[in-house]
């Protein structure tokens, strides 16, 4: 058998205490004749809308501006939370309105100083695969250095990462972490990458496919300890890419528990995987 030692770059982005996150909540009303534009002064990294009565997409060649817009008129109060690179959350209420007074928002982080965040933090782990095919030498990922995270999911006191995509011999890796905030361990019942349709303001039928990855580096742990350190897997896949209208969709599922989380990962993201050295 086959071990490798894989090091690993972890950034501060979700401490225990969540010291260096800010929360800004506020209420929009969205129309289905007129598009709401929401517009942060930093990258968006994640969004999660709560009802299929709305719909939701980024604006074409602009990273930091998502449209919004009603499917269904006068539809039930919902929410949409969004997160942005430089750590800022954003939890917003939206409710249904013919002629909404406002539909710019122009939305400014509370977070003043990044020059003054902690320093990111570089963790060795152990990591022990039952085998990694074609990946003949240690996997260094420390070239993840300019990038806090490609998309999460936070909820129930969870959190879900996928902390940075990788290529090497056409191989490509998701190193993910997974935390547990709670007093309650949670005991992963599976990990599903799969490839959907996106979210779009038109109703379509929804299309699924299943990716499985060739090998999972710390794939026995599988308990998430209350308050402990995460746990911490990498998804080796043979290469592969999204088409314009889907998305690649990692549902995190609790064995015997509600507590599931789902993250949506772009296909430009796994474009803009980072080449680990030959």
């Amino acid at each position: 058998m086959n071990r490798y030692i894989l090091f690993i770059t972890i950034f501060s982005l979700l401490d225990r205490s969540s010291s260096a996150q800010s929360l800004i909540q506020k209420n929009i009303y969205v129309s289905s004749s007129k598009t709401t534009f929401l517009i942060f002064d930093a990258k968006i990294d994640y969004f999660d809308l709560g009802s299929s009565d709305v719909g939701l997409k980024r604006a074409d060649n602009k990273d930091n501006i998502i449209k919004i817009k009603a499917i269904n008129e006068g539809f039930k109060e919902t929410n949409l939370t969004v997160m942005t690179s430089n750590n800022q959350y954003y939890s917003f209420i939206l409710n249904y309105s013919n002629n909404p007074d406002t539909l710019n928002y122009f939305l400014k982080s509370n977070i003043k100083d990044q020059a003054k965040q902690a320093q990111p933090k570089v963790v060795e782990s152990e990591l022990k695969p039952e085998k990694v095919d074609s990946l003949d030498s240690p996997i260094n990922l420390t070239q993840s250095a300019n990038r806090s995270f490609v998309a999460g999911k936070r909820k129930n006191k969870m959190i879900f990462l996928v902390k940075g995509i990788y290529i090497k011999n056409n191989k490509l890796l998701f190193q993910t972490e997974i935390s547990n905030q709670s007093n309650i361990d949670y005991d992963i019942d599976f990990l599903k990458f799969s490839i959907k349709n996106k979210r779009r303001f038109k109703k379509s039928i929804s299309q699924e496919t299943e990716i499985k990855p060739t090998s999972i580096l710390n794939d026995t742990n599988n308990i998430v300890k209350a308050g402990n350190q995460p746990v911490k897997k990498v998804f080796i896949f043979e290469k592969f890419t999204i088409p314009d209208k889907k998305e690649l969709v990692i549902d995190l599922w609790e064995k015997n528990g509600d507590r599931n989380l789902a993250i949506a990962v772009s296909g430009q993201s796994l474009l803009d995987a980072k080449k680990i050295a030959e």
